[in-house]
């Protein structure tokens, strides 16, 4: 099955899937929830290359995106 782009955004700054990470547990959300979200984000590109995918969707919580500068080239 070939992958589809949802938009013409996604096109332009994503080849394939965008990640997506696991819900965080009532625990990690309680105790420490920014170091938490972290640790989800960086678990889910444990076998991703995070300068082919400058993004990822944070489960109940939204897009965290990088790149060399915050303007658009």
């Amino acid at each position: 099955m070939r992958d589809k782009s949802f938009s013409t955004t996604h096109a332009d700054y994503f080849y394939g899937n965008i990640p997506i990470t696991h819900n965080l547990d009532e625990c990690e959300v309680v105790e420490n929830y920014e170091k938490n979200t972290g640790k989800v984000t960086i678990e889910t590109f444990a076998n991703i290359d995070y300068m082919a995918i400058p993004g990822v969707l944070v489960r109940s919580h939204g897009v965290f995106a990088w790149g060399k500068s915050a303007s658009v080239q």
